[in-house]
């Protein structure tokens, strides 16, 4: 009996074994795929390999562990960060507010005021420069890439397509004095600082002045040549009139700046976001409110009785929903809220507060930023945006019809008006056009 129970132990052990070998084996089968993929060079064998082999399953684990939840509303997947550990996850994560005031009080105060009721979705995804998703690289250029992504899609609603700002002049010119949780460039700054910079400068075209996703230096040659040369000079050469920083923590205020003026450089909570790979994102119950990373908000819609922000990541077209994430908005974004206590981590500045009160789904409330263009071409520019129901806003007048009605309407957006075509709402799969708002 005794031996018989010695046999069976060791079987057991022997199986047990054998399961983690192979489990070891399919594992690392896994890893040489990925490192295949994503071009990565670990020598097999070196400490290096077996270290990125350790994190990569800790990743596999953490995917399986997420997937196999019942009822949950997104999925995770492996990705270009699944051999990165935290402390790298967390370089990219470059967002570094300062706490500036915004140059256009009277704006602000417009948004804040604002009593419109929007339609249950709208999106700016049907600009042109929504599908060129930016790849910041290993860089902390959140902040940057945000800024110039969001002054591309402002250019093309109101001049049409075919503008593509350096991200890269602003990581490498826009200074931060006030070391806002770092020294600038891929070390991290602010959306506020950017504008302000492009606003003075002006700013040059990627073809120009490429990203290369480092702290290469600012030359004077390298200053927008419309900015030195030109009259207008900076922000104006480009169309750019300022910026506003949305009020802080309200709902309405940043629906209001997305809706009626374009696209939003909002700030987020993202340390959670790097498995992510489709469905509403809803894991930001967080312990501190770390607002960490800088995004930009396309639009909000609903898929059955969920609500969700859309928004376009800097993290290239290969991540999350071809570089999209849909992100949970609650019924009453305004009551999820919590102290960042260590703002130092991610928001502290010299002489800044020592807490700050974070509001919305993985905090997209509290620091957000829109520029205020104007048209400087004589070509006219119209986008759509898409929903379920017509809109309520009595402040945006629309006209239903097919793809084909919109050619009606070439003689007015070539016309020499100075006109913007706002987004309206549409009903599924029925495009309606805004009638256009002069200024």
């Amino acid at each position: 009996m005794t031996r018989g129970i010695a046999n069976v132990a060791s079987l057991l052990a022997f199986t047990s074994s054998s399961a983690t070998i192979l489990q070891t084996r399919d594992g690392e089968t896994k890893f040489l795929e990925f490192m295949r993929k994503h071009e990565r060079t670990y020598k097999q064998g070196s400490p290096e390999y077996y270290e990125r082999l350790a994190v990569f399953n800790k990743r596999v684990e953490e995917v399986e562990t997420q997937n196999a939840k019942k009822d949950a509303l997104w999925t995770a997947g492996i990705n270009h960060f699944s051999d990165r550990t935290d402390a790298e996850r967390a370089e990219v994560l470059g967002y570094r507010p300062n706490f500036p005031k915004s140059p256009q009080p009277n704006a602000e105060l417009e948004l804040a005021q604002s009593k419109r009721i929007f339609t249950e979705s709208m999106s700016w995804r049907n600009l042109t420069t929504a599908g060129q998703v930016p790849d910041q690289g290993s860089c902390g250029s959140c902040w940057a890439v945000t800024a110039a992504s969001v002054l591309n899609a402002h250019y093309e609603i109101y001049n049409g397509p075919g503008k593509s700002f350096s991200a890269q002049e602003i990581v490498s010119c826009v200074a931060n004095p006030q070391h806002c949780g770092g020294k600038g460039g891929c070390d991290g700054a602010t959306v506020e600082l950017a504008m302000d910079y492009v606003m003075a400068n002006g700013l040059q075209d990627e073809a120009d002045f490429p990203y290369e996703a480092s702290d290469k230096p600012c030359h004077p040659d390298q200053m927008p040549v419309l900015a030195q040369q030109a009259m207008p000079k900076g922000g104006a050469a480009l169309g750019m009139t300022g910026w506003i920083k949305i009020p802080e923590n309200k709902e309405q205020p940043l629906v209001s700046a997305l809706v009626s003026h374009g696209p939003v450089a909002v700030s987020v909570i993202a340390a959670r976001w790097f498995g992510y790979s489709g469905g509403i994102f809803t894991d930001c119950d967080v312990p501190n409110h770390v607002v960490d990373h800088a995004v930009t908000l396309y639009g909000y819609g609903t898929q059955g009785v969920h609500k969700y922000w859309l928004i376009r990541n800097s993290w290239g077209g290969s991540w999350g929903e071809d570089g999209f994430i849909r992100m949970q908005r609650t019924d009453n974004e305004e009551s999820v809220c919590g102290w960042d206590k260590d703002p130092q981590k991610g928001t502290g500045c010299d002489g800044g507060p020592n807490q700050v009160w974070v509001c919305g789904t993985c905090g997209i409330l509290y620091d957000n930023v829109v520029p205020l263009f104007k048209r400087t071409t004589s070509k006219g520019a119209f986008v759509a945006s898409r929903s379920s129901r017509a809109s309520q806003d009595s402040g945006m007048s629309s006209g239903s019809g097919s793809d084909d009605d919109t050619n009606d309407d070439s003689s007015t957006r070539n016309s020499s008006r100075r006109i913007a075509w706002r987004p309206v709402a549409t009903k599924e799969g029925q495009p309606m056009w805004s009638t256009p708002l002069s200024w």
